[in-house]
């Protein structure tokens, strides 16, 4: 049975061939990381304490700019500023709103640079205090090791790095990176082969399909080429995952999303009518298989 429980993770980790596809131009690297913190949300309507963080972070930050968009401001950047791309992204289910804003995180960094920040993130210092001039990228680790505040998270069979993967709900980087461009050529490819029967659905699919070992798994090969500044983790850079740990709810950003993605059964790539008529049939023995293959694992 050990054989069966193997040979499903390795046909469910065949996404993520690194590669360029040519589905975004390479482009200048910015001389500076620009003063603009991006973030988002699907509406403009904001939960107090979400209001309350954004408030702080521009208090932390008062010599920079503060630009927040709603699922209609996503749409719109991505129709005016990578139109070639605007189908990819409505393919994406929108069930799973974290997947289409990832997708539109790399976007955007790519194309603007700045600082990018999860709507449930924070700082615990100014950004002044930690990017300098010629600063180009910043990736870290979580706080994963035993006692740590996120044991063994982001921890993958498939990141041979014993730190596990590079957190993507912030992203602080000069526009044009490559890092970037990798990620994109990554993720749309992902997004074009993606089968809900092959690689999942909900928590793993989309941490998998355009999430963090997407994130990683693009970036890594290129660690040696380009600068960029890394720590074991995030509070070494003065970023916090989220507000909502510091009064001891630690799933408590669950509750202002729309549907949290680990709760979804449906596929994260919207299918055609006669294959969404086939996996809604058989989406049941899926279920059941998978649950006994992770009693087996």
């Amino acid at each position: 049975m050990r054989m069966f429980v193997n040979l499903a993770l390795k046909v469910r980790g065949t996404l993520n061939k690194v590669g360029d596809y040519g589905y975004v131009s390479t482009r200048t690297i910015g001389e500076y990381i620009p003063k603009v913190i991006h973030q988002t949300y699907h509406s403009k309507n904001l939960p107090n304490e979400i209001a309350d963080n954004i408030c702080a972070i521009k208090a932390m930050n008062p010599d920079w700019e503060h630009r927040l968009y709603d699922d209609a401001d996503i749409e719109h950047y991505i129709h005016t500023h990578f139109p070639e791309l605007l189908n990819l992204y409505k393919k994406i289910n929108p069930t799973y709103g974290a997947a289409k804003a990832d997708f539109f995180r790399y976007l955007l960094m790519y194309n603007e640079g700045g600082v990018y920040l999860d709507i449930k993130s924070g700082l615990s210092k100014p950004l002044n205090r930690l990017i300098h001039k010629d600063d180009c990228y910043f990736l870290a680790h979580w706080q994963n090791e035993p006692g740590q505040s996120h044991p063994r998270m982001g921890l993958h069979a498939c990141i041979a790095n014993p730190f596990g993967e590079f957190q993507q709900w912030h992203i602080i980087a000069v526009k044009g990176h490559p890092f970037l461009k990798a990620v994109i050529e990554n993720v749309c490819n992902n997004i074009r082969h993606y089968s809900p029967f092959i690689h999942d659905t909900g928590g793993w699919s989309i941490v998998n399909l355009t999430g963090p070992i997407a994130y990683t798994q693009a970036i890594t090969p290129l660690l040696t080429t380009y600068p960029h500044q890394l720590a074991r983790d995030n509070s070494q850079f003065g970023l916090v995952y989220s507000i909502y740990e510091s009064k001891g709810v630690a799933l408590g950003h669950h509750k202002i999303l729309k549907k949290h993605y680990t709760h979804s059964n449906e596929s994260l790539v919207l299918l055609p009518l006669a294959s969404r008529i086939v996996f809604n049939a058989v989406n049941p023995l899926i279920k059941l298989l998978k649950a006994v293959l992770m009693k087996l694992r």
